[in-house]
């Protein structure tokens, strides 16, 4: 089964699921597989360690599709693995300067 988290309602549901999901013995695919920023990608990623049934691998690299994300912090990704930042939260820091440009508030 996959697990996208825009589309099940979040980590709690995504949780919820995996977990009736691994009752059954059956593994799950994390990730949109799409564009999508990095803040999702890095979601996806620490969903994806916190299942014990998530299958190795999965499809977290909408980031990587939408090309140079400078406004957020970055992951690396190096010989098909990804390393989102070890941080607070998602692991993801916004630049607040940029955002405000990109909004027009100077």
């Amino acid at each position: 089964m996959k697990i996208k988290l825009t589309h099940i309602g979040g980590f709690e549901r995504a949780c919820e699921v995996a977990a009736v999901v691994g009752a059954k013995g059956l593994p799950v695919v994390i990730g949109q597989g799409s564009a999508c920023t990095t803040i999702l990608s890095a979601a996806e990623m620490q969903l994806h360690c916190a299942l014990k049934n998530a299958q190795p691998g999965g499809e977290m690299t909408g980031f990587m599709r939408l090309g140079e994300q400078d406004i957020f912090s970055p992951i690396t990704v190096t010989r098909g693995t990804a390393y989102p930042p070890m941080t607070a939260g998602h692991g993801i820091e916004v630049d607040k300067e940029k955002l405000r440009r990109l909004a027009g508030r100077s």
